[in-house]
């Protein structure tokens, strides 16, 4: 198996790229610049505790739109809006938590790759939990 491994994190209220994790001294570093483009283009670090940090890991796959998928997203499926969920991460597998309280999908990495990569225009970023967490709310 052969996939990408990266995060991001939402930290400071913002959701950012992370350049680092040091798990052992249990910190991350991230671009301070990346959503300032006023600043020189990766000149500047920031630096947190992995504490007051909420980080999440790529899953290797993109969306419709060639968005990555990462933990922490909020996509609609098939396109229909009783079909949302979030992407996350439980037992080493990634999963799909469904917003209308069904069961969560366990997916090993495979499964999931097939289920998104199988037909990619199936799934479709429309937010992420922190940033958006009302779309989870199930419609009456």
């Amino acid at each position: 198996m052969n996939r990408e491994i990266k995060f991001r994190v939402w930290v400071r209220d913002i959701m950012v790229d992370v350049t680092n994790v040091d798990f052992d001294d249990k910190y991350i570093m991230w671009f301070d610049n990346q959503y300032d483009r006023s600043l020189p283009p990766n000149k500047l670090y920031d630096t947190d505790s992995l504490e007051n940090a909420n980080l999440m890991q790529y899953t290797g796959l993109k969306d419709k739109n060639g968005k990555e998928i990462y933990e922490g997203d909020i996509v609609n499926v098939w396109g229909q809006s009783s079909n949302i969920a979030s992407v996350g991460f439980l037992q080493g597998c990634f999963t799909l938590n469904w917003n209308d309280g069904s069961n969560t999908d366990l997916l090993g990495w495979y499964s999931f790759k097939r289920s998104v990569a199988s037909d990619p225009k199936d799934f479709e970023i429309i937010g992420n939990i922190y940033e958006n967490p009302e779309l989870l709310t199930p419609k009456p």
